[in-house]
């Protein structure tokens, strides 16, 4: 049970910095 809530952090963490990313260059891409 612990163990899935860390691999269930983990993907958020993961899927957060993707979205991050995509901002990014997003941004880059309308400036």
């Amino acid at each position: 049970m612990k163990e899935m809530k860390h691999q269930t952090l983990r993907i958020v963490a993961y899927s957060l910095g993707v979205l991050v990313w995509l901002m990014a260059i997003a941004g880059v891409v309308v400036s």
